[in-house]
């Protein structure tokens, strides 16, 4: 947010709705811990966003942005925005996760490869360097490491130290990972890939949201089971991606009442459904696909899914149909 620009006023709001367009992200505003009573409104089309979420479209018009001028010397000029194209087309990435990868042969080899890993580097030096780590990456070598740093929140230099201890002390194991974020195996990965989905109980307020603020697949799949969502409803109950990624809150009891909403289970099944394809979808962009498909109670349906027996628009409307049944108690 940029304030007194004079007669350059407005030019950063078209520029931030130009990019929210393109991102397709609705952006936070800031510095707000209570707006007024009339935006707070149950039936008010008006609210104040406060936290970056994922902008998926309604079916009946693409997505839109305004932006006002109200500078010195009485200008005051509006403008609406409307997006070029509604697919998302690039992944965004900011760099801020970075993930250094070691194999080797031996645990001497994979403890020598991560000692020479330049933790004590600045942002830009460790992201080059965790850049290369990952071209020398060898999945087929029986010793494999990884560490997911997080800039500003990861301590690198800690990380390594644990990371080699571990590998010390844990040298009868094949398999372990750390709290900081670390892990390590010697498992052959020559084996098949199962995928297991979860069933209710697993769904929350946000989940997987920078996945979809991020990967167009993820806002694609989102897309469509918002869409289906709400044809089986006959749009009567609201737009699914508002149950998973509702308005911010400003009281308890409406972050409670959130919660509430989405846990009813004719909404939480179709959320989990949602998200879990969506999941499903990015792992599938970086080339990891499954041998087979595994699901607990709920699960099971998107299972089906995703090894083909169900299409997504037939697994949106049996979660609904499957989540109302089992509300009216008449079982499924």
């Amino acid at each position: 947010q940029i304030g007194h620009t004079k007669a350059a006023a407005g030019s950063a709001g078209v520029i931030k709705a130009a990019l929210s367009l393109h991102h397709k992200v609705l952006p936070p505003t800031l510095k707000i811990k209570k707006p007024q009573d009339v935006l707070l409104a149950a039936d008010s089309p008006f609210y104040v966003n406060t936290e970056l979420r994922p902008w998926i479209p309604r079916a009946d018009h693409p997505r839109r942005a305004g932006a006002s001028a109200v500078g010195f010397s009485g200008s005051n000029f509006h403008c609406v925005l409307e997006e070029y194209q509604e697919e998302k087309t690039v992944v965004d990435w900011n760099g801020e996760v970075q993930i250094a990868a070691f194999s080797a042969t031996d645990r001497a080899g994979l403890a020598a490869a991560l000692r020479d890993f330049p933790v004590d580097a600045d942002w830009l030096q460790l992201r080059f360097a965790a850049a290369e780590s990952r071209e020398k990456f060898d999945a087929n070598q029986p010793m494999r490491l990884l560490l997911v740093i997080e800039k500003d929140k990861t301590n690198p230099a800690a990380q390594q130290k644990t990371a080699l201890t571990m590998l010390e002390s844990k040298a009868d194991q094949k398999t372990w990972n750390t709290p900081d974020g670390s892990y390590f195996s010697a498992v052959d990965a020559s084996g098949n890939l199962a995928m297991l989905f979860p069933g209710q109980g697993a769904q929350y307020i946000g989940m997987l949201k920078d996945l979809a603020l991020q990967f167009p697949a993820a806002l694609s799949e989102l897309q469509m089971a918002d869409r289906n969502f709400s044809a089986a409803t006959d749009n009567q109950h609201g737009r699914l991606s508002d149950k998973i990624y509702p308005r911010p809150t400003f009281t308890a009891d409406a972050a409670a009442a959130n919660e509430r909403e989405l846990r009813e289970t004719e909404n939480a099944q179709p959320a989990l459904g949602a998200v879990s394809l969506a999941t499903k979808a990015v792992l599938a962009d970086f080339g990891v696909t499954a041998d087979a498909y595994a699901g607990h109670s709920y699960g099971e349906l998107t299972a089906l899914c995703a090894a083909g027996v169900l299409s997504p628009q037939d697994l949106h409307r049996l979660s609904r149909l499957r989540g109302e049944l089992m509300a009216a108690g008449e079982g499924y």
